[in-house]
C-alpha cells in the first residue's frame, strides 16, 4: 500500500510538471484543481486508514461498525 506521503507527493508532481508546461497560460485554475484534488485524496486517505486493519489481537481493535461510524462522522465535517 502507497503511503500517504508517497500520494500525496506523487499529485504535487503532476501538478507540477503541469504548471511547469502550461507556464504562460493563466495558473488560478489549474493552483484551484490541485488544492481541490489534494482535500479529496487526503479525505481518501483518511478513510483507508480508518478502515486499515489494526494489527492488535481480537477484541482489541475498533470493529466494522466502529470504523464505519467514523467514516459518517469524517462525511459530516465536509458538509
Amino acid at each position: 500500500m502507497r503511503t500517504r506521503e508517497h500520494v500525496l507527493d506523487s499529485l504535487e508532481k503532476l501538478y507540477r510538471e503541469e504548471l511547469n508546461r502550461t507556464a504562460d497560460v493563466g495558473t488560478s485554475s489549474l493552483e484551484f484543481d490541485f488544492q481541490r484534488d489534494q482535500l479529496y485524496v487526503e479525505m481518501l486517505l483518511d478513510i483507508r486508514d480508518l478502515l486499515k486493519m489494526d494489527k492488535q489481537p481480537a477484541g482489541k481493535g475498533d470493529s466494522l461498525l466502529d470504523k464505519a461510524q467514523k467514516i459518517r462522522q469524517v462525511t459530516r465535517l465536509g458538509k
